[in-house]
């Protein structure tokens, strides 16, 4: 159990039951906290793992120094909450007594309740809480809350999370503990290739990535090639249309073929005339399914992003002696040379033919 106490009136504004003490557990504990009664001025905790970073053995200062390296020390610096440490039991008396009654008090509560589950133990320890606080709370020193309201425009999610930097690779894909998180272009950019980015680990399980201001929602890349040679079977591999084709296109040499697989000593895919007309006709198929269902085949066009033509067109007046070349025109607008030669082509014969 992840307790938290009030220091001015003994109550316990959260507390949850967690499979085991992570950074996961008491960022939820304190989303709770913040969502009952607000943004606390400062939080008492002990050296945990998961509040205190390898720090200096020459300094003693209770107060958490700035650039704290850990999850929950960056959370409390985006909120504002100061962080006190406490190195022993005693020094954090309050919270070490209202655990020793909640263990002796609870297992009786979840035993008589019948809580076999996980979620079934937080909905007694919710109901044991609001008679605690009722039975054992006293009234603060000040009326006024230390508690700070909440920022309506803040995104709590995006503070209580693992936070990891990443560098995007080529393909367009951010490497997390194990997964390929695949990154779609939007209007505004094409590509996030080599792009600093910040994924997002979120309390719920989603994986969000960051890049400045935007939140990106990416999915499961596709597997590697190498991955996917490794799941091929040894057989021979049998093409056939046995399911019709929505589009009403049937591919050729498909029907009845038996392709034999890629095995040792015989020639790849690709350089067998049949299987390579195979595979040619089911991108074709796939793609035209694509177009049906008004979905975008390739890039967007660098002019339909936003405001591009009047930007292309203050960066065209400076290109020239004494101002920008071609290539410096180019990256202002975070496009290629060849696009940026295209597009002054294109302008060059508009302005001729008018």
């Amino acid at each position: 159990m992840l307790l938290a106490v009030d220091d001015a009136t003994g109550t316990a504004p959260h507390a949850i039951f967690q499979e085991q003490e992570d950074t996961r557990g008491y960022l939820s504990l304190l989303q709770g906290i913040i969502e009952r009664r607000g943004v606390p001025l400062a939080v008492y905790t002990d050296g945990h793992a998961v509040f205190q970073p390898r720090r200096d053995p020459s300094n003693r200062s209770p107060v958490s120094q700035k650039g704290s390296s850990t999850q929950w020390g960056r959370a409390l610096g985006e909120l504002g909450i100061t962080q006190i440490f406490a190195h022993s039991p005693e020094a954090k008396g309050r919270v070490e007594r209202a655990n020793g009654t909640f263990q002796d008090r609870l297992v009786a509560e979840l035993r008589l309740a019948g809580a076999c589950t996980l979620a079934e133990a937080n909905q007694v320890l919710t109901d044991f809480l609001a008679r605690f606080n009722h039975r054992f709370g006293v009234s603060a020193a000040q009326t006024e809350s230390a508690y700070r309201p909440l920022d309506q425009e803040l995104d709590l999610g995006s503070v209580l999370c693992i936070k990891e930097l990443r560098r995007v690779a080529k393909d367009n894909t951010v490497q997390y503990h194990g997964r390929s998180l695949q990154l779609f272009p939007s209007m505004e950019r094409p590509s996030y290739a080599g792009a600093r980015v910040e994924v997002q680990e979120r309390l719920d399980g989603r994986l969000l990535v960051r890049l400045r201001d935007q939140i990106l929602t990416p999915q499961e890349a596709p597997p590697l090639a190498s991955e996917l040679r490794g799941r091929v079977s040894t057989g021979p591999v049998r093409a056939s249309a046995s399911e019709p084709d929505p589009t009403g296109w049937t591919p050729q040499r498909v029907k009845t073929r038996v392709i034999p697989g890629p095995l040792a000593g015989e020639t790849i895919w690709y350089e067998d005339p049949a299987r390579k007309q195979v595979h040619r006709d089911l991108v074709r198929a796939g793609m035209e399914r694509a177009r049906q269902q008004g979905k975008r085949i390739g890039r967007p066009r660098v002019s339909e992003r936003p405001e591009f033509e009047q930007e292309f067109a203050k960066v065209v007046k400076r290109i020239g002696p004494g101002g920008l070349s071609r290539r410096q025109a180019a990256e202002e607008l975070g496009i290629g040379y060849a696009t940026l030669k295209r597009l002054l082509d294109d302008q060059h014969q508009r302005n001729t033919m008018g």
